[in-house]
């Protein structure tokens, strides 16, 4: 399967996905056994995009305990697709992916969002300082193996910086 999808994406609570994964528990609770009372406000909705499947179960996760939103694809080109759908605030992307890789990934993501913003993801030693995913349209660059208190914090960074830029076109 090559997506998972959090409790409050499944389908009629009867533990399937409508992204063809599988649902996850959350507060001990799975789809089936949710009642709707712990149900809490998003802090943001973020797909994460990466071939390794325990990466995504354990990125997914863990940002869905920190109060997000979370899509997850193992395959680029459905990447792009469920940015289109979901409408994501934001992207962790791995770069080194098989076919389509992520720098072309982040282009075509920035040129259907520009304000979309993406943090890209690499192997360490694999890219040259960030600047061929930042030249692509990457926010931010993480090199694997990364902390996931880390990971936060870069998100947490960016959706500041994107709320002060959204207050200074308001006023």
């Amino acid at each position: 399967m090559n997506s998972y999808s959090t409790w409050h994406e499944i389908d009629d609570l009867s533990g399937t996905s409508d992204h063809h994964g599988v649902g996850l528990r959350v507060n001990g609770l799975s789809g089936s056994e949710y009642d709707g009372e712990q149900m809490t406000v998003s802090r943001g909705r973020v797909l994460v995009i990466d071939d390794n499947p325990q990466l995504l179960r354990l990125v997914s996760v863990f940002l869905n305990m920190e109060g997000y939103e979370v899509f997850t694809t193992g395959d680029a080109e459905a990447g792009i697709r469920v940015a289109d759908s979901a409408s994501p605030d934001l992207v962790v992307l791995d770069l080194l992916m098989p076919g389509v890789d992520g720098y072309e990934v982040c282009r075509r993501l920035k040129a259907q969002c520009p304000r979309l913003a993406v943090v890209a993801v690499t192997d360490a030693g694999c890219d040259d300082g960030g600047n061929a995913a930042r030249h692509a349209g990457a926010n931010h660059v993480l090199s694997k193996p990364y902390r996931l208190a880390y990971l936060e914090r870069v998100i947490n960074g960016l959706a500041r910086t994107s709320l002060r830029e959204t207050a200074s076109r308001v006023s």
